[in-house]
């Protein structure tokens, strides 16, 4: 607490000098004082008035009568007397440096030329211009005053400066320096007291900022110094360190306006910046309302991270640069974490630059940055079948503007809520760009670029619910991914849309397994790339596939134990409207809906989506693999600017979708020309079938693929013969049509599985 009184000591009251026609005292240099009143005591003792200050320095006229001018006073103190010229004095004077300024102010080179300094002879509050800390350099000097009642215990080697502890100068010896080890008098008074503005800097503590001393315990100890005081450390210069530790109290810790560099000597810690919290162990108090900006934090190949926090809040970690980090073996690495409580925390506009995996592996896990709270399972509990909650979030945190490039994750969020992730740039990671897994809920994923991603640019699952994911721009060439957006196994309720999507990942947007719920409307696919489906949705994995699940995602096997199958509950009820597809890649189908197993798949309402451009194998492709497990879905307005209707696929008929109306092919009058010799035409494919093309005769005994209530147009052919059968289509007269050119049509009508005649038109 010596330091914080040393500052309620600097903003006593001015003990009478200053009142208004009071008297003022100064001690003149050697002996002697000099008595005065009013304005004309100030020039008696040597005492500068405030008046002064900012006046032309060739016109003030000397301090004292040893003729120590303001101009010379001001010169002995380097930049600091600048500040004071220009009115920008940021401390307050003490009454005991006033007086003192009567006397010549003592140059030294060095702090460790302060032990030279012969107590008995110095007069209290004499004034020293130290030019540095070390010997031989030119960084930590400052300005100071004798304090002759000053405790020698409250020496700390940097603001309190005790004249009998001994320092050789050298690095070596500067951490016992700082501690006060050797002081010859330890209960004796008389200190140096540093004058020093609103901001620490290492350099008060011996840093040396060179490229070679280790500049660890320096820092700390600004930082440390900074925290009783309640202020800010500036960073400036490139300083050598492991990992520096902020605790409540901090104001900031700046790069300045240089953008001060720390560069890691080791791998020691969990970050080179670290933000105590309970998570470090016993009962710590979190940080809180710290502001780290403008610093280049170089890992120099050994950090693992650049800066972690546990359960800060109010934080701002803003403009600073990360690179450089552990890249020699798999591992956990990170360039800003917030981790387990960490709350309204802001995380903008940082450079992360993460390492790459070597070719041929290892893959390295690098993220660079994470918000994590605590799981205590990283399948959220669908391993076991069950959802578990997380047991402690991170909350309200903004992580705006950021650059990550590299790296396997771009920005990761673990048991978050409510946090905004907007307006970042997340390049080339080797797996997901955005990633919300495990138990991610209610946070805002918007106006973010994600590119050049190998797996998927924004990616939520087990038990990720909630999450707004707008206006975001997912673009990679790569044809190793997954998905553009994706969401599956747990998740419910996601609003995915305004999106722009082109990539060559198997989906554009895929949504499976035991996912709810979700609103995926109004985005953009540029499909052109896609090796899948542009928009796809399946209730189950499944490996081998069967034949027919031909756009279902090939690579996935059982869930991990105890877990014996991923579909346990359905898949659906999902909103998929007014989304477009354009220039969908020729092997692909544009929309696929997929029931695998016995995973249920029912209520995906398909409405309203535009297929523009390039023709795709197929518009939309719905399979069914288990009889009744595909239930409530539907087909509706959505249209595609080609005309093949037999780019559609219904594995068991239109009945497996439930409602298929108004899309375009499929039931408008655009016609099914069914190939001939097809003696159980569908109708699944369209309203409007022509056996036109038949050219050998054929009975047609079925319609199949119809819906209950379907109404089909039959063109009619002089080859093919419909067969009346009261169990399959029933026709006027209970007799067979046959040899009717394709000039004459009959309408159908299903009703309870039978096709019944309605009209014709001979």
């Amino acid at each position: 607490m010596s330091e914080i009184m040393d500052h309620a000591r600097q903003n006593d009251g001015q003990q009478g000098a200053d009142a208004g026609g009071g008297t003022k005292v100064g001690i003149e240099a050697g002996t002697g004082t000099g008595t005065g009143t009013g304005t004309d005591a100030d020039a008696d003792a040597g005492v500068a008035t405030e008046t002064a200050v900012g006046r032309d320095m060739d016109q003030i006229t000397p301090l004292s009568s040893t003729g120590l001018s303001r101009r010379k006073l001001l010169a002995a103190m380097g930049g600091l007397g600048a500040a004071v010229a220009a009115g920008g004095l940021l401390f307050s004077v003490p009454q005991t440096v006033k007086a003192a300024i009567s006397g010549d102010v003592v140059s030294l080179d060095s702090v460790a030329d302060i032990q030279t300094l012969n107590l008995t002879t110095l007069t209290d509050g004499q004034h020293f211009s130290v030019r540095s800390f070390h010997p031989g350099t030119t960084v930590g000097g400052d300005i100071f005053y004798l304090d002759k009642t000053r405790p020698k215990s409250a020496h700390n080697g940097a603001s309190i400066v005790s004249i009998t502890v001994p320092w050789d100068g050298m690095p070596a010896s500067l951490e016992a320096f700082l501690s006060g080890t050797g002081e010859t008098d330890p209960t004796g008074t008389g200190c140096l007291i540093r004058l020093y503005g609103e901001s620490i800097t290492p350099y008060m503590f011996g840093a040396l900022a060179n490229g070679t001393a280790d500049d660890t315990k320096a820092i700390q100890r600004a930082i440390d110094f900074a925290i009783l005081l309640g202020k800010g450390v500036v960073i400036e210069g490139v300083f050598q360190t492991s990992y520096l530790r902020i605790k409540n109290g901090l104001v900031y810790l700046s790069g300045g306006n240089g953008g001060g560099e720390l560069k890691a000597i080791s791998g020691v810690g969990l970050a080179m910046i670290e933000l105590w919290g309970p998570f470090f162990g016993g009962q710590v108090q979190a940080v809180s309302g710290c502001t780290i900006s403008g610093l280049r934090l170089n890992g120099n190949h050994l950090a693992k991270r650049g800066i972690f926090g546990s359960a800060s809040n109010q934080c701002v970690i803003t403009g600073n640069s990360v690179y450089n980090l552990y890249d020699a073996a798999p591992d956990d690495l990170c360039g800003i974490r917030l981790h387990r409580g960490c709350t309204s925390n802001k995380v903008i506009a940082n450079h992360i630059q993460l390492p790459i995996s070597p070719a041929g592996g290892p893959f390295l896990q690098a993220a660079g940055i994470q918000v994590t709270g605590e799981s205590i399972n990283g399948y959220g509990g669908f391993d076991t079948g069950a959802f578990i909650p997380p047991t402690e979030v991170c909350s309200h945190n903004l992580v705006v503007a950021n650059h990550v490039e590299n790296g396997s994750h771009g920005i990761w969020l673990v048991a978050a809520e409510n946090n905004t992730i907007s307006d970042n740039i997340c390049k080339g990671q080797l797996h997901r760009s955005i990633i919300l897994s495990p138990q991610v809920s209610n946070n805002v994923v918007s106006g973010n670029q994600c590119l050049d991603f190998d797996s998927s640019g924004i990616h939520l699952a087990y038990g990720s619910n909630y999450n707004i994911i707008s206006g975001n721009k997912c673009r990679a060439l790569s044809s190793a991914g997954e998905g553009g957006i994706q969401l599956y196994v747990g998740t419910v309720g996601n609003v995915v849309t305004g999106n722009e999507i082109y990539c060559g990942s198997n989906y554009g947007i895929y949504a499976a397994v035991e996912s709810t719920s979700h609103k995926i409307t109004s985005n953009i696919i540029v499909a052109s790339r896609n090796r899948k489906a542009a928009i796809a949705v399946e209730s189950d994995w499944n490996s081998p596939l069967p034949a027919n699940a031909i756009y279902s995602r090939p690579n996935y096997g059982p869930p991990p134990a105890p877990r014996t199958v991923w579909g346990i509950s359905a898949t659906g009820h999902m909103d998929i409207s007014d989304n477009t597809i354009m220039e969908p890649a020729a092997g692909i189908a544009a929309i696929y809906l997929a029931q695998l197993n016995d995973a249920k798949l029912t209520g995906v309402n398909v409405r309203g989506n535009v297929i523009i451009g390039a023709e795709p194998n197929h518009y939309w492709y719905f399979y069914e693999q288990t009889a009744g497990k595909s239930t409530g879905n539907q087909l509706i307005g959505n249209s595609a600017a080609g005309k093949n209707v037999t780019r559609q696929y219904y594995s068991r008929g239109r009945d497996q979708i439930g409602v298929v109306a108004n899309n375009v092919p499929g039931d408008s009058l655009v016609s099914y020309d069914v190939p001939s010799g097809t003696t159980q035409p569908s109708a699944a494919l369209a309203d409007y079938v022509s056996l036109a093309a038949y050219t050998a005769a054929t009975s047609v005994t079925d319609f199949t693929g119809g819906v209950e209530g379907q109404e089909i147009i039959v063109r009619l052919s002089i080859h093919a013969t419909i067969i009346h059968n009261s169990a399959k289509i029933r026709l006027k007269g209970g007799k067979n049509l046959k040899g009717l050119s394709a000039d004459y049509y009959i309408n159908l009508k299903r009703i309870s599985g039978i096709w019944f005649e309605v009209s014709r038109s001979f």
